[in-house]
């Protein structure tokens, strides 16, 4: 936890890389049980400790925003891999009709071929083709 906190209050005014969802919630879980914490000594003790509660506020205020900054940018991160694979298979659907057309088109030539190979289509027919 102490890790976390030092990387937490290291990245004070990162709002530009990404973070993991390990870091955001357990900075998250943290910061809210502080709070807590900080809340029951006031209500127990004196208006002092109401001071320390406002201060760790304060603090935490700015990286709490810049973690959930990053937080942001790496889900419209993964939304944007979200629409480029959505494309790919646009694409390849696209490819896939165009080869079924083509094997049409080989296929009907195939057919015309062996029509007037074999004497059904006329000499007339064959110039009309």
């Amino acid at each position: 936890m102490i890790n976390l906190l030092s990387e937490y209050f290291n990245k004070y005014f990162d709002f530009q890389t990404r973070t993991t969802r390990r870091d955001y919630w357990l900075t998250f879980l943290l910061i809210f049980l502080l709070g807590i914490l900080f809340g029951i000594l006031s209500s127990i003790y004196s208006p002092e400790t109401l001071l320390i509660q406002n201060v760790w506020s304060l603090v935490t205020i700015i990286p709490s925003l810049a973690i959930g900054s990053r937080m942001t940018s790496q889900i419209r991160g993964l939304e944007t891999g979200i629409r480029n694979a959505n494309d790919a298979v646009s694409m390849i659907s696209t490819a896939d009709g165009a080869l079924i057309e083509v094997s049409n088109m080989l296929q009907r030539m195939r057919e015309l071929a062996l029509q007037a190979s074999n004497g059904t289509t006329t000499s007339a027919d064959r110039s009309y083709l």
